[in-house]
């Protein structure tokens, strides 16, 4: 058994890019994917998500297994800045945590969301969101176990309810 490292990607490296987007089509293909924000996004529009994010890697060897996002632009929260009638000056960030299924239930969500959270305090971001469909009770519980509280359930029209949590 393999030990899994951590490290953040690169945004600029094309390889690093594209080694993202590969895990992400992976979660997003898979039979038990609650990762539903990534159906939103076109292969370009999902590379402008990665460059405009922090993002933490968790490597198998050289295979990245999981993949954390810490979204920091402002327009990507917009609906949970409305949401949560938050000023649109409130420095918040929007937690994603994704995960291969062949290296669930080992601690990487966990792992990913305690460092992008204490990143995102490093740099000011006083709120931060997630959100999980209703039905992913590993997420919820994972965010429940990191403080996380509920405020609502929402659909953005596309027949998938999530719920919105916060954490300040």
């Amino acid at each position: 058994m393999n030990s899994i490292t951590y490290s953040y990607l690169n945004n600029r490296d094309k390889k690093h890019l594209q080694k993202g987007i590969e895990l992400c089509k992976i979660i997003r293909n898979a039979p038990d994917n609650y990762g539903i924000f990534l159906y939103d996004f076109s292969e370009k529009e999902l590379t402008e998500l990665l460059q405009g994010s922090k993002c933490l890697g968790a490597w198998d060897m050289e295979e990245l297994v999981g993949l954390g996002i810490l979204v920091l632009d402002k327009g990507l929260t917009k609906d949970h800045r409305d949401l949560l009638k938050l000023d649109p000056e409130t420095s918040m960030a929007e937690l994603g945590v994704y995960v291969h299924q062949n290296h669930c239930n080992k601690g990487i969500a966990k792992t990913f969301a305690e460092k992008l959270m204490n990143y995102a305090r490093e740099i000011g971001r006083n709120v931060i969101t997630a959100t999980a469909r209703v039905e992913n009770e590993p997420s919820i519980r994972l965010l429940a176990h990191l403080g996380f509280v509920f405020v609502t359930e929402y659909d953005r029209g596309d027949g998938h309810k999530r719920n919105l949590y916060r954490k300040s």
